[in-house]
């Protein structure tokens, strides 16, 4: 996953999409993994495990909320 001016791009071997800033309805904070909703009921799951460090963490959500303008909930 990687975020651009345009939008959220996310990459696996078999696909990708991207996901527009102004598409993002909110972003919500579970105890293992943070959800993106791209619509209503459709989110784009993001593990913590997946950060390597706390620092890299913290500029993630500042990232996040800057680029959506979005507070995370």
């Amino acid at each position: 996953m990687q975020f651009t001016e345009e939008g959220l791009e996310t990459l696996s071997p078999s696909s990708g999409s991207t996901f527009s800033w102004d598409l993002i309805h909110r972003i919500v904070d579970r105890p293992q993994v943070y959800l993106i909703y791209v619509q209503k009921t459709c989110a784009v799951i993001v593990p913590k495990r997946a950060f390597s460090s706390e620092v890299d963490h913290q500029k993630w959500r500042e990232q996040i909320v800057l680029l959506s303008k979005k507070e995370i909930q």
